[in-house]
């Protein structure tokens, strides 16, 4: 009787331990609601100065809230990992106890089914005659009917917790997993508040606070994004699947993996600028980096603020070169700069002057050649094109090229 006693309480064990660890996440704990509640208030003020960020105040206010959004979130990743791995630790200890636990719990039922067997076998004669009276008859007979239940109960309730013990195990690896996505989502967000930390430092610097010089190079930069738009809105065409060619470091603007990418911090605006639209500088620097080895696409480029006047797409110079190098740039058309670069095996940028139905301008890589006649990586056009099948010398109005620093 105290061994059955025993088997059925290590089975109620087993049951109680298996029973889901409850998480105490988001969808229970106050602090965490609170933490949400902020973070959509901030959200809602941020929507509010997209488009109103023409001075250098809003700008500075749009940073801001940008800035203290970030740093909610980041509280919020913080707070689920902690709830996770808390899950994680209290699964991590039941489990432990479990392989002991069922395992002997498997011992027991595998000790009651033999013995259920033995029993199984008596011949009812011989349970007959070998019975001292008709109430110890009635009794041995009462036990086997007893014992068969029992085993037959045991059977069902071992399979019963070896199902819900797996279960446990693959929710506790669900758990690492969604501990491991956080991490990497918490990292991205602690970047981005450094990122927009010295977005607002380099507002301020190149403004030098002052809201008339915050005009000024806003004109000149919406000026230049203008005339990417006239070129790109001038060609057609819209977004492709995803590009790749021969050389290995082709990219191109109509992308669908970053087509619709806001350039810098032009977020700020109602109408944020895109790689699609004015990411054709982005793309041409993007492939000589990758082409000089450094791991990155146009939306890398595209997403370093830095790299970026105010809050809208037109970079800054000097532009983003590869590892150990630096980009030199001319505002002027200079042929012999070009082919002597390009002798040396160096890729070189240009800026072009286009007119189709309107004048726009667009930069491209070229690849190789000499006296006009080269091979070239064009963002809108594709790879390896002939220069002079879709332009001319004549449009050249400005050279990058590198050089080591």
């Amino acid at each position: 009787m105290r061994v059955f006693k025993r088997r059925i309480f290590v089975c109620v064990l087993v049951l109680v331990l298996l029973v889901p660890t409850r998480s105490y996440a988001q969808d229970t704990d106050p602090r965490y609601q609170e933490k949400l509640k902020e973070i959509e208030n901030l959200k809602g003020k941020i929507t509010q100065l997209q488009g109103e960020a023409r001075t250098l105040s809003s700008a500075i206010s749009y940073l801001t809230n940008k800035k203290t959004l970030t740093e909610k979130q980041v509280e919020a990743t913080e707070f689920e990992i902690s709830v996770l791995t808390r899950d994680i630790t209290s699964l991590g200890g039941k489990i432990e106890t479990l392989e002991g636990t069922l395992d002997e719990h498997t011992r027991a039922l595998i000790s009651d089914v033999q013995v259920g067997y033995k029993q199984g076998q008596i011949d009812p004669y011989q349970l007959v005659f070998s019975s001292h009276s008709f109430a110890d008859l009635s009794t041995r007979a009462r036990y086997i009917q007893l014992a068969s239940v029992h085993h037959s109960q045991m059977l069902k309730k071992t399979t019963e917790v070896k199902i819900s013990y797996d279960t446990q195990k693959q929710e506790k690896e669900v758990k690492q997993k969604q501990v491991e996505t956080l991490k990497v989502k918490l990292q991205q967000q602690q970047a981005d508040l450094v990122a927009q930390e010295q977005a607002k430092k380099q507002l301020l610097s190149d403004t030098k606070n002052s809201e008339g010089n915050y005009q000024k190079l806003l004109a000149q930069a919406e000026a230049e994004l203008a005339s990417f738009r006239a070129f790109t809105s001038s060609k057609g065409g819209g977004i492709l699947p995803a590009q790749s060619s021969p050389d290995g470091w082709f990219y191109s603007q109509r992308d669908e993996r970053w087509a619709n990418m806001t350039i810098g911090n032009s977020g700020l605006t109602k109408n944020p600028d895109t790689i699609l639209d004015v990411g054709c500088l982005v793309t041409s620097i993007a492939m000589v980096k990758k082409k000089y080895g450094d791991n990155v696409t146009p939306a890398n480029v595209a997403q370093n603020g830095d790299s970026f006047y105010l809050n809208t797409g037109a970079m800054r110079r000097p532009w983003p070169a590869p590892s150990g190098y630096r980009f030199e740039v001319v505002d002027r058309k200079d042929l012999g700069l070009i082919d002597t670069e390009l002798k040396e095996g160096r890729p070189v940028i240009v800026k072009l002057s286009v007119r189709t139905s309107v004048v726009g301008t667009h930069f491209i890589v070229l690849k190789s050649g000499q006296n006009g006649d080269y091979m070239i990586n064009d963002p809108w056009e594709g790879y390896d094109k002939k220069f002079n099948s879709l332009y001319s010398t004549g449009q050249i109005i400005g050279v990058g090229y590198l050089r080591k620093n």
